[in-house]
């Protein structure tokens, strides 16, 4: 029997456990500030892997839960080194699970963190797990590596994960795909920045003249920042958190502003670094005075020739299932945006098919479960040019 006929015969024998497995994830609470939480889910996968033949490390955090390194070698020392990423954190606090624990209706699965991206945590389980039970190893390394803080932009986990990818051929993102078949060859870059303006209190009847209005200064300061937005060009600043002063009668000495950035190339980061900067460096009020903080911490996932390359495997080989995957670019950003920048070909949404992450609707399509997991195991052993 072919190897990918073998594959496929043990993901759809093992489809339903790995729902059940499915539902006791979603049933957990592993936002990422419940770190208890995320261990949970990071025992069972860690048990589940070592089970599998995988060798799995454990790195503990002094904030968030554990990060989860499994690797396996192959028997092809020249053979492809395969890197798996996903994340066991969610947007969700505390009781939601309890809440709105994992439901099924019809052909739909709902519950916290079943799109993004528990699902993906398990396919990626049930995908390599095949893989090796089928006999294939015919590749150097796969490593998979499960980090705790994604949604908060992977503080802790972002130089494991760029060590990883320097040490891979190719990356496959677990993030789930889209509901119409598409997954994701381009990322925007996303940065984030505070904006801090000081100025001088005094009473805004009496003597405002002898005041600099700290929300006067930031006002036109984000105009100017709102001013470099380029939609024709994918680039887009947007303050979305503003603060300032203390009482209506007072003249403002202090005001804040939240920055979000988003680009499509590393040259429109460093080009709108450079005029953030040259705005920060002209206050409009005499007295005033402007910092900046922050920078690009998630930099673009760039499609090269290399992406498309990859895709065109993941994209033969759903042909083989019946599969018409397509692709696309978004401005959100996830652990694809790393392991892209640091120059490995990388391609993001091998997950089921579903939908409204992190919201109350977020689901995942159950009919395309089993067939993801085939996807995603088929794309494997492609990349592997097997």
């Amino acid at each position: 029997m072919e190897i990918r006929d073998r594959v496929g015969r043990l993901i759809a024998e093992r489809s339903s456990a790995a729902l059940g497995l499915l539902k006791d994830l979603v049933n957990i609470d592993s936002g990422t500030h419940t770190p208890e939480g995320v261990n949970e889910v990071a025992d069972i996968l860690h048990v589940s892997f070592a089970a599998a033949g995988f060798d799995v490390r454990r790195l503990s955090q002094d904030k968030y839960g554990d990060h989860l390194v499994a690797t396996v070698r192959g028997r092809n020392d020249k053979g492809a080194k395969l890197l798996l990423v996903g994340h066991m954190d969610t947007v969700f606090d505390k009781g939601t699970s309890a809440a709105r624990p994992y439901t099924v209706e019809g052909n739909t699965a709902r519950g916290p963190g079943v799109h993004d991206m528990k699902s993906g945590l398990v396919s990626c389980l049930e995908a390599t797990r095949a893989l090796l039970d089928a006999g294939f190893s015919d590749f150097r390394q796969i490593t998979v590596l499960f980090n705790s803080d994604e949604e908060v932009g992977s503080p802790s986990s972002r130089a494991l994960i760029e060590e990883a990818a320097r040490g891979s051929d190719v990356a496959f993102l677990l993030e789930c795909a889209y509901p119409d078949a598409t997954m994701v060859t381009a990322r925007k870059g996303v940065g984030r920045y505070l904006l801090s303006v000081t100025g001088k209190a005094a009473h805004a009847g009496a003597d405002p003249e002898l005041g600099v209005s700290a929300v006067e200064e930031i006002a036109r300061k984000i105009l100017e920042i709102h001013a470099l937005t380029d939609y024709a060009s994918g680039r887009t600043l947007n303050v979305g958190v503003l603060s300032g002063g203390t009482r209506r009668n007072v003249v403002a000495a202090e005001a804040t502003a939240e920055i979000d950035l988003r680009v499509v190339t590393r040259e429109q980061g460093e080009w709108v670094e450079s005029e953030l900067r040259r705005i920060v460096a002209a206050p409009s009020l005499k007295g005033a005075t402007v910092h900046l903080q922050g920078g690009l911490n998630r930099p673009p996932m760039e499609r090269t020739p290399a992406t498309e390359r990859l895709f065109n495997i993941v994209r033969s080989e759903g042909r083989r299932l019946g599969l018409v995957v397509g692709e696309r670019a978004t401005g959100g950003g996830s652990d694809g945006n790393f392991t892209a920048a640091i120059g490995t070909p990388t391609v993001d949404g091998m997950g089921p098919q579903g939908g409204f992450a992190h919201s109350l609707d977020e689901y995942m399509q159950l009919d395309t479960f089993p067939d993801w997991v085939t996807l995603l195991a088929y794309s494997l052993i492609g990349a592997c040019g097997k």
